[in-house]
């Protein structure tokens, strides 16, 4: 590939239609936060370990548990209650 100071390239599939413009060598302007060999390589490896810690934040489960406490029957039932309306 031709190295060149514009860094677009225009495909036409057929006359008439419209022209689609891709972005090439977005490599270029990359700058990894270590040093590394391949800056295509290593913007390659950032991106997908950035998708997957995407998937992760948006399949992640709340950890706070908003659900009210059990009632327990024993607590709401007032057997003293009942039990002294059977006497009277």
């Amino acid at each position: 590939m031709k190295h060149c100071a514009n860094s677009q390239k225009t495909d036409t599939k057929e006359p008439g239609q419209t022209q689609i413009q891709r972005t090439m060598m977005q490599h270029l302007a990359y700058q990894p936060l270590l040093p590394t060999v391949s800056k295509y390589l290593q913007q390659k490896w950032d991106n997908e370990s950035y998708e997957l810690h995407r998937r992760k934040v948006k399949s992640a489960k709340p950890t706070i548990n908003t659900t009210p406490p059990r009632t327990f029957g024993h607590l709401t039932v007032k057997l003293k209650k009942q039990k002294v309306g059977l006497y009277f």
